[in-house]
């Protein structure tokens, strides 16, 4: 509302004269400022909304949803949180009713190994019997898995770090974590 207030050109006059005009700008469109994002887990991001035209007198409300929460959440102001891996999309409703999405791929972000042990390099076993190899690896938190291999399963096989003897002869027995590697040497004599 515009108020326009009008004296007369001299003080003889006590008079004033307002003119009352009402000013309306209708909401042609709305928009988010991201409809894709690629978060890591932990990772934050607002999401903004352009208005147009930016003067609109229209109610600019917005509710914020998140179709699967154990993904992305969304506040009230749009600041969307990863959660954990997976795609979510976050949904904002304008007080017009009409809706606007984003869609939130969670990624867990890539922790290599750093270090790799086993508790021995050197074992006996004769066939049908087994003995057990841990290794010790870390970051605590690291992404990349642990895998057993042979280097000749017709001697010995592996199965998390369990080697059990085949026949007679002798191998390696390797873990591997990442880009890292560590062996051990099997020998079966009997």
């Amino acid at each position: 509302t515009l108020v326009v207030t009008l004296f007369p050109y001299t003080t003889l006059f006590r008079s004033k004269a307002e003119c009352k005009v009402n000013f309306t700008a209708s909401l042609n469109k709305w928009t988010l400022n991201e409809h894709n994002l690629e978060l890591d887990k932990g990772e934050t991001k607002q999401l903004t909304i352009t208005f147009i035209p930016d003067y609109t007198t229209d109610p600019k409300d917005t509710t914020w949803s998140s179709s699967d929460e154990s993904v992305a959440v969304v506040d009230e102001n749009g600041v969307v949180t990863a959660i954990s891996e997976g795609i979510a999309t976050i949904t904002a409703i304008n007080a017009n009713g009409t809706t606007d999405e984003c869609k939130v791929t969670v990624s867990i972000p890539c922790i290599p190994a750093d270090s790799l042990t086993l508790n021995k390099d050197f074992s006996i076993i004769n066939v049908e019997q087994q003995d057990t190899l841990a290794a010790t690896y870390g970051p605590e938190d690291t992404t990349d898995t642990l895998t057993w291999s042979s280097s000749d399963e017709s001697v010995a096989i592996v199965e998390d770090g369990v080697v059990t003897g085949i026949s007679s002869g002798s191998c390696t027995v390797t873990a591997k974590v990442g880009a890292l590697t560590t062996k051990c040497y099997i020998y079966v004599p009997y």
